[in-house]
């Protein structure tokens, strides 16, 4: 049975990951994550309820894993670069579905990739959230940014 109040964290390169991590954690959300192997810090961790590490075309084992921790909803954040995700097949472990997905591109751009990616995890039963849903404080509020306003 999914539980709703697990969300999902599908953890790339760098430190944005552990930003998203940390702001769910403190406002109380429970976090199930994939981290990519090779490309998420170790710290990921230590900041989530669970944790399952994956090569990049390992696509269901991730979505398992996801469902498995009752997660209907999930966001992305960090960078997998696509030398990495177009370089040594071998390492990055493709998986029936990951070829699928990857080989059914028209392009490689990245608005190309990542709509596809997210049309595979909706079709899994996993809505994609955007990124700033985990962290809204982030975001810049209202009004001017600067010390002057815009004319």
């Amino acid at each position: 049975m999914a539980d709703s109040s697990v969300l999902g964290l599908i953890a790339g390169q760098g430190a944005f990951p552990l930003t998203v991590a940390r702001s769910a954690r403190d406002r109380g959300q429970r976090l199930a994550c994939v981290a990519l192997k090779e490309l998420a810090a170790p710290e990921i961790e230590s900041l989530v309820d669970d944790v399952s590490w994956i090569h990049p075309g390992q696509a269901a084992a991730g979505v398992a894993f996801l469902r498995e921790a009752g997660v209907c909803e999930a966001v992305m954040a960090g960078k997998v670069p696509k030398v990495v995700l177009y370089g040594d097949t071998e390492a990055l472990r493709f998986d029936g579905q990951a070829e699928q997905v990857i080989g059914g591109l028209r392009d490689r751009r990245d608005d190309t990739i990542l709509l596809a990616i997210a049309d595979f995890l909706e079709k899994s039963g996993i809505r994609l959230l955007p990124q700033w849903s985990l962290a809204p404080e982030l975001l810049c509020g209202p009004g001017p940014l600067g010390a002057h306003a815009p004319s």
